[in-house]
């Protein structure tokens, strides 16, 4: 229920849609130019090298192998693969002053490409929280200049608390890889997805509310994240991760489905619609926590049994969340 109602705000906020389109667009087309041309100083001598090259090819073998169902093959396959990596990992680590002086150029280039799509998120949220309260539709512009303030506090705990969270989640699915590469082949791949998928889920359960927090309630992002969790049920903490976690698997499936059947052009539909989906769906958690009724559109009003009057029961056009 609350991915299929976040799912339908989202498409009647069709103007949001293609504003976060327009803004994602214009801060990753930015920051990627400038990641590429800190990154070019070392990717071409990697790129260049002869490990970087038989680690290519030992992926070339794996899948070949895995196309043609020779498990055998594929084991000692996997165990070149892994000598090929640790040997790339050696020549990287032998270019380690050039390496760490561009990896710490493109990471702060990454984290602020963060804080500005952090800030677009914030007025996204406050522009959804309004659809959803009163059918209300601000201009995207004038939200930004109404709550930037909130905004830029929204964007900087993005930015430290994703980060913190994101490299632990990185090293341990490298450990893992590493770790299963030699013992499950190329399955390892799908142990790593789930792993990650299993965390970014986890993580969207812990902090879910406390963009809806600060919109609503007005509150810090630090006391939003002490309170997301008051008078919240264990069994709303199941729905709520599996919530996120298959909309984040059906982000995955048809975002690539419908790239490669129409060669990437519907990505301009799928990932503003689901950039603003996860948005709603927050708010749909909130709003269904705190008891409170919302729309979805001007026909489709949403009202928690706590609140349904007689008259509401029977009105044809509520969608009735119990």
């Amino acid at each position: 229920m609350k991915v299929t109602n976040g799912i339908k705000i989202a498409m009647a906020n069709k103007p949001l849609c293609y504003k976060i389109l327009f803004s994602r667009t214009l801060i990753s087309s930015i920051f990627t130019i400038i990641c590429f041309l800190i990154a070019k100083i070392a990717i071409d001598d990697i790129i260049n090298s002869m490990e970087f090259e038989t680690f290519v090819d030992s992926l070339r073998i794996i899948f070949k192998n895995f196309i043609a169902i020779n498990d055998e093959a594929n084991v000692n396959a996997s165990a070149l693969l892994t000598e090929n990596l640790l040997s790339l990992f050696e020549f990287v680590k032998n270019e380690y002053e050039k390496v760490l002086v561009v990896g710490l150029g493109v990471l702060a280039v990454i984290q602020l490409a963060k804080f500005f799509t952090g800030i677009c998120d914030y007025v996204a949220a406050v522009n959804v929280n309004a659809h959803m309260s009163s059918l209300h539709h601000a201009k995207f512009f004038s939200t930004l200049a109404e709550h930037l303030s909130p905004a830029i506090r929204y964007a900087t705990y993005c930015v430290i608390s994703l980060f913190l969270y994101n490299t632990f989640i990185i090293v341990t699915a490298i450990f893992l890889f590493v770790l299963l590469i030699g013992v499950t082949g190329l399955f390892t791949f799908t142990i790593v997805l789930f792993f990650i998928l299993f965390a970014d889920a986890f993580r969207l359960m812990i902090v879910g509310m406390v963009p809806a927090k600060m919109v609503c309630e007005g509150c810090s992002a630090t006391t939003a994240f002490k309170q997301a969790f008051k008078g919240v049920e264990f069994r709303f903490m199941v729905e709520r991760f599996i919530s996120y976690f298959t909309m984040r698997l059906m982000a995955i499936v048809v975002s690539a489905i419908a790239g490669i059947v129409t060669f990437g052009v519907s990505l301009i539909v799928t990932i503003p619609l689901i950039s603003v989906s996860y948005i709603a769906v927050r708010f749909v958690d909130y709003y269904t926590i705190n008891t409170k009724k919302y729309y979805i559109n001007f026909d489709n009003i949403v009202v928690p049994k706590e609140l349904r009057t007689k008259g509401e029961q029977l009105l044809s056009h509520v969608d009735v969340d119990a």
